[in-house]
């Protein structure tokens, strides 16, 4: 079910002139809450702009454009300018321009120059800052600050080239030169006085001013020529027109003026019935010779400007609650015609027609009303009195009355209450009749004994919020504002301890906030939510569809099924009233055909015709599960869809501490380790003078990120690789990187036209940033807002607008949108909650076929129901499809129509292609969709499709089977392509991403480029199907999800241009940095975590075993020696117990040695591959080792913060570190010892226990010439310092680029480069250094 704005009953009165206005068009326009309407007055409908995030305080309208700005209230507000004729079919207004930041506040007044290139505007700031801006290029051309004193009205001179400011006590006249903006005051000489002036207009090229005591002042530049008596009181608004001038004041009366200033005609509100005759707004229009009047009734008059008759015969064309009065509260709904009553503090008793958008009837009330109810029967109107304001001496707090329905005479009076009265309700049967008081206590009437007292509930601790009865009229259920929810019989006012007792109780109504059934609406978090108001469509829906619509202190709207009982129960949220102002009542009406919804402070009332789904509700009695292998369904969802509640344990919490929770700062035993040489060098604290620069990354993120890969508009590849995306040109084989991110890479999108990037993160607070496709520049960042990730981003077809999905327990959903294209202007339009389920897709649809003009209208309530707004965007997840509409600030989701054609499963990806989205699923199926129903399915692939990529002219789809296959737009097939034809083919063949490049005409597929579950990327050539390999990496096995890591990296002895890597996916991989490429790779039968070269590059030796999921494996502590050139098994042994975590050849390469997970370090003779001795002494799993320049001593690490030496030939322990102090060590890469004590951040010991410990080193390694060290940090941050690096204060070059831990950082044998391996984002990363 959803809910779409119907009508506006009122307009912002109070505090506001000139708040209503007449459009280019004849249509009329006004503001109410956060929303702005344009009403046509002949076809009896409004549309709705609905994309300020408050309430609207101003508005202004271009002098010859379609367009009005208006301004909003905030601590930094929003000017937004929209175009009220872009959306003739239906939907919300669009907004064409957003400034935002160069007020405080609110914006309290503005105005367009006669060419409408300027709008000048006012803040409420301090001193009520000036400014003029160029709207249409979002900028400011000038601004100053005015005074302290309040600014009532503005707007430019006749000419242009200046601003009239005026307010309180002052008369402004500046003077715009460049971008200087200087004032002069008004003189008024002995004829004028100062005072309030509150409005200004324009005798042909001479300034009129309106005033507090009721003259016209007429300016001759800033000179008062004269003055002109106008109204009794202040003059409160001037229209300006070609033939004189039209006056509004706090009389009531509205005078028409020729040019010089004589009065034509004089018309009384109060001659056609306004409550609150005091005109707050006037306009006329002299080509239709019309008049616009809005009075402080909040009532809107269209007179004839020739003898001021109402056009419309009698009456306003729209009206709500006086605005002269202070809130509005009471609402009631008729039981069974489309009819509801309100009331409030203007004292009035109003009933509304819901579908002739009228009032039916009216009376004054005696005094103030806050309650008000409808007997069962409809025949009789319940009042309660009272308002915490005291208005006269006659107003008797807590006296209610029953009124006849139809001719409001009085029934019967009385009162028992000292308080007003705040709440009241007949039982269903209406034998009883309660009020509920602000003195805390429910007063219940009997019906049958001529309405006499019969018990009072005094069991509450607070005012009455609300109360329900049972639907056998036995019990009551009450809330009041101490939040307590009680229990009572509703004849006798006992109250029933033992909540139990209800729990199986039907209640006839749902009003009540807090009760079992609508504590889901409730935040699990106190974000300083107050759910006000709720209602439930209980009444005639026996059996049915029942959801529960609530009002917050936010001004939001929410709509949840019956019960909410759960704080995980996803609600469809809907914005219109202020954001400052509390929702008082929401009730539906006709049944539910309509729900109500008031703001007591706006006074203001909306009406939103409700979209029932009857579709939906059929189609979950037809839709029929896809029958699935259980293990195949869990491995094509993947982690996100297993993890999805188990990421979110606490939704708003920071990152977790990096630091070890385990290790205690005070007592690492390396420290005693540490004895300074006897010839130690000088150590220099200062930065090492050498740059580095990242030249290449090795790896494609394709096992936690969909959809990663792309072209840009170059032709060039776009993919992401931990916390970089990479942007890799063929023509050149280069890579350029953005690397603005701080966290690992999830999603990578690229706009319709290849010039845009938006990319998301992973990460408790994520972001999507916006950068150049081209240039790798950064444009905008988008959020934080979601959390935990971003699952997935798409683009709209004209670049202006971004969505994407969160990561967080409810997938939330985001619209965000530039007015300009260019994104310096982002902001966040909408958002609302996904789904419980995995969301793995979204993708913007087609508005041709999607949108408004596609829609069929709704055949619900009268007909000026809004149109449908149509579809924006699609996503799809695990057992769902769901389709976006947007309208304002909300978005409302519809469910896909499975139908007896398609079968319930995970849909893994999707696409628009022009009419149709298509989906893939689980089983190989292609879903094809067509509004919102399963056209069809097609047999697509062997295996899961994962990937689906539209353009105009076609569909690409991949699969885990291999294949990648090509359709028409009408999703004919037209080819398939094997990977396994390629020259190199991938080590898994499934296909996890795919994007297609056109020809030069944008038309045509020419390529396709593939990424592989094994992390390869490929080229396909359409024509010829040959398959080009642009990049491969490590990838993460099927069995370990995306957790498989990456730990081995050795640099070759001899040879600066290659190295070698291992990891959790069982390969040997050798890399050239010249070629940027992979120049061979062994499969071997056993993960492997450690590798490294014989000092003359012949061979590797590898450490096999580990595993990122904590299992065993067959060959842990086995180690291999392999050929360097054929890779080819040349010896393989084991010793050791668990899996190795280093392998280390010594300087002479007579002998090698082998850390292990169980505590020892193995020693070996390369001669004959025999073990020669253990090191034993350690407490703890070995991390890393070294070899002494001779060979003949060996240091080792442990994770128990120990640093050991030992003898390399037999193993022999050395207790005392001081006898080594002088050894030289052939290589250095253990992170504790003399030379590297700087590389340990500093723990501050007064911190807050509560703030995350400083990352600890993960690895190191000492350059070649033993003048740098390269560290790498539990948080993927990289430094380098120099060597030794002995002190705190020594400073350092910074790499960023990894995710998370380092575990292995090489220097190249002759020190131009460095190579570093992210563990959980498997990224090789080389670093060019330049000295």
């Amino acid at each position: 079910d959803g809910l779409r704005l119907e009508w506006v009953y009122g307009f912002r009165a109070q505090d506001v002139r000139g708040g209503v206005d007449y459009t280019h068009t004849g249509e009329v326009m006004f503001f109410a809450g956060a929303t702005n309407v344009i009403l046509d007055t002949r076809a009896r409908q409004q549309r709705f702009h609905c994309e300020h995030t408050d309430e609207v305080t101003c508005l202004a309208k271009h002098p010859s454009r379609t367009l009005v700005a208006t301004g909003q209230q905030g601590a930094v507000p929003s000017i937004l300018i929209w175009d009220y004729e872009a959306n003739p079919d239906g939907g919300n207004l669009p907004t064409v321009r957003s400034i935002t930041g160069v007020h405080r506040r609110a914006v309290s007044q503005m105005a367009f120059d006669e060419s409408g290139k300027y709008l000048v505007s006012v803040g409420t700031d301090t001193y009520h800052t000036v400014a003029v801006l160029d709207w249409e290029n979002q900028t400011v051309r000038c601004s100053a600050t005015s005074c302290s004193e309040k600014t009532l009205c503005v707007g430019f001179t006749h000419d242009g080239t200046g601003v009239v400011q005026c307010g309180v006590n002052f008369m402004r006249f500046w003077n715009i030169s460049g971008r200087n903006m200087t004032y002069q005051s008004a003189v008024l000489g002995t004829i004028g006085q100062w005072q309030p002036f509150l409005c200004m207009g324009h005798v042909g090229n001479r300034c009129v001013v309106g005033t507090q005591d009721g003259h016209l002042y007429i300016m001759a530049g800033r000179q008062l020529d004269r003055t002109v008596p106008a109204h009794t009181g202040p003059v409160n608004w001037i229209s300006s027109t070609n033939e004189g001038i039209c006056t509004g004041g706090h009389d009531g009366l509205v005078k028409i003026w020729t040019t010089t200033l004589e009065v034509r005609l004089v018309i009384d509100m109060a001659h056609h019935d306004s409550l609150a005759p005091t005109v707050r707004s006037v306009t006329w229009d002299n080509e239709t010779n019309r008049i616009l009047v809005g009075t402080l009734g909040a009532e809107i008059f269209e007179l004839n400007a020739s003898d001021g008759a109402n056009v419309h015969g009698s009456g306003p064309v729209n009206q709500g609650h006086s605005h002269a009065a202070a809130e509005l509260h009471a609402l009631s709904a008729h039981p069974t015609q489309p009819l509801y009553a309100t009331a409030g503090d203007d004292a009035t008793l109003r009933v509304w027609d819901a579908g002739a958008h009228t009032v039916h009837a009216m009376t004054a009330l005696e005094m103030p009303c806050r309650c008000i109810a409808y007997s069962p029967t409809g025949d009789r109107i319940a009042i309660g009195y009272g308002s915490p304001i005291k208005v006269s001496s006659k107003q008797f707090d807590g006296k209610w009355v029953i009124l006849n329905a139809e001719t409001f005479d009085i029934m019967h009076e009385a009162k028992d209450s000292q308080k007003y009265l705040t709440e009241c309700k007949w039982t269903p049967n209406g034998s009883l009749l309660a009020f509920g008081s602000w003195d805390c206590k429910v007063y219940l009437y009997d019906c049958e004994n001529g309405y006499q007292l019969s018990a009072v509930a005094t069991q509450h601790n607070s005012y009455i919020r609300s109360f329900d009865f049972s639907a056998n009229s036995q019990y009551m259920m009450s809330n009041c504002g101490a939040f307590e929810l009680c229990l009572f019989e509703a004849d006798t006012a006992m109250f029933l301890p033992a909540a139990s007792r209800l729990k199986d109780c039907r209640w006839s109504t749902c009003t009540s906030a807090m009760s079992w059934a609508t504590q889901g609406l409730w935040p699990a978090q106190n974000d300083g939510t107050d759910i006000t108001t709720v209602d439930a469509n209980l009444v005639n829906n026996p059996g049915g569809n029942i959801i529960v619509a609530a009002g917050d202190n936010f001004g939001r709207i929410r709509l949840a099924r019956y019960p909410c009982d759960s704080a995980l129960a996803q609600c469809k949220l809907y914005r219109g009233h202020g954001g400052a102002s509390q929702i008082s009542k929401v009730r539906w009406v006709c049944g539910d055909s309509y729900l109500i919804t008031m703001s007591a402070k706006e006074r203001t009332i909306f009406q939103w015709a409700h979209d029932a789904d009857d579709l939906a509700a059929m189609d979950d009695k037809e839709a029929v599960p896809f029958d699935l292998d259980p293990d195949v369904r869990a491995a094509a969802m993947g982690e996100e869809a297993t993890t999805a509640l188990a990421e979110v344990k606490d939704p708003l919490g920071a990152d977790l501490a990096l630091g070890d929770a385990s290790a205690d700062v005070n007592t690492k035993p390396w420290l005693s380790a540490i004895v300074e040489p006897s010839d130690a060098p000088r150590a220099e604290p200062a930065a090492p003078d050498v740059s580095l620069k990242l030249e290449r990354v090795f790896g494609v993120q394709v096992s936690s990120a969909r959809e990663a890969i792309a072209y840009n508009v170059l032709g060039e590849v776009i993919w992401p690789s931990a916390c970089t995306c990479v942007v890799y040109s063929k023509q050149t084989h280069s890579q350029r990187f953005f690397l603005n991110h701080t966290a690992e890479v999830t999603c990578v999108a690229v706009s319709p036209d290849g010039r845009l990037v938006a990319s998301g993160e992973k990460g408790a607070r994520p972001v999507v940033r916006i950068w150049d496709a081209q240039t790798c520049v950064e444009l905008a960042v988008l959020g934080p807002f979601h959390r935990q990730g971003i699952a997935c981003v798409a683009w709209s077809e004209d670049n202006k607008s971004v969505a994407m999905v969160g990561r967080d327990i409810e997938h939330s959903v985001s619209v965000w949108s530039s007015a300009t294209g260019g994104w310096d202007d982002a902001r966040r339009v909408a958002y609302a909650p996904g789904n419980h389920e995995a969301v793995y897709f979204i993708t913007f649809l087609d508005d041709r076929y999607w949108g408004p003009a596609a829609q069929p209208q709704s055949s619900a309530g009268s007909g000026s129901t809004p149109a449908h707004p149509g579809f924006l965007f699609a996503t799809g997840g695990v057992d769902h499809v769901k389709f976006w509409s947007m309208e304002g600030r909300t978005l409302t989701a519809s469910r896909a129509l499975w139908g007896s054609v398609g079968r319930v499963q995970p849909m893994l990806c999707g696409c628009a292609s022009g009419p149709r989205l298509v989906t893939g699923s689980v089983s190989g199926h292609l879903y094809v969709w067509r509004g919102r129903r399963c056209e069809k399915i097609i047999r697509a692939h062997e295996s899961n499709v994962t990937t689906l990529y539209a353009t105009e002219t076609g569909v690409v789809s991949g699969g885990g089977d291999g294949f990648v296959k090509l359709y028409s737009s009408s999703l004919e097939h037209l080819r398939s392509y094997g990977l396994h034809e390629a020259q190199v083919p991938p080590l898994r063949s499934g296909v996890k991403a795919v994007c297609a490049g056109l020809d030069k005409d944008g038309v045509n597929i020419t390529k396709i480029v593939v990424a592989t579950e094994s992390a390869e990327v490929y080229e396909l050539a359409k024509d010829s199907g040959n398959w080009t390999l642009l990049g491969e990496g490590h990838y993460s096995k099927p069995e370990d999800g995306a957790g498989g890591e990456l730990w081995g990296l050795a640099p070759h002895p001899t040879n600066p241009d290659i190295f070698a890597t291992s990891g959790d996916d069982a390969t040997v991989r050798i890399w050239s940095i010249s070629q940027g490429r992979l120049l061979r790779k062994a499969q071997l039968d056993c993960a492997t975590r450690c590798v490294n070269w014989n000092p003359t590059g012949t061979r590797l030796l590898v450490g096999l075993g580990g595993s990122c999921r904590g299992v065993r494996q067959k060959k842990d502590g086995a180690f291999m020696m392999l050929h360097a050139e054929t890779l080819e098994v040349l010896y393989e042994g084991r010793d050791a117990r668990h899996w190795l975590r280093e392998v280390k050849y010594s300087p002479d390469g007579q002998s090698f040695a082998c850390a292990s997970q169980d505590q020892k370090v193995y020693l070996y003779d390369n001669r004959q591959n025999i073990l020669r001795a253990k090191c034993d002494k350690h407490n703890s799993y070995v991390t890393s080792l070294d070899f002494s320049d001779d060979g003949a001593y060996v240091q080792s690490d442990a994770g128990d913060f120990e640093h050991l030496y030992h003898s390399a030939t037999d193993g022999q322990y050395f207790k005392l570190p001081s006898q080594l102090k002088n050894v030289r060590w052939f290589s250095w890469s253990c992170i504790y010892g003399w030379p590297v004590q700087g590389i340990w951040p500093t723990i501050n010991v007064e911190r807050d226990t509560n703030d995350p410990l400083p990352p600890d080193p993960t690895s190191c390694h000492r350059s070649s010439n033993q003048d740098l060290v390269a560290v790498g940090y539990q948080d993927g941050q990289g430094r380098v310092f120099r060597y030794p690096c002995v002190t705190k204060a020594a400073q350092s070059i910074p790499l960023t680029g990894h995710t998370a831990d380092m575990p292995a950082v090489r220097f190249m044998c002759d020190d131009t480069h460095l190579v570093t391996i992210g563990k959980a984002d498997r990224a090789i990363c080389v670093w060019k250094i330049t000295r």
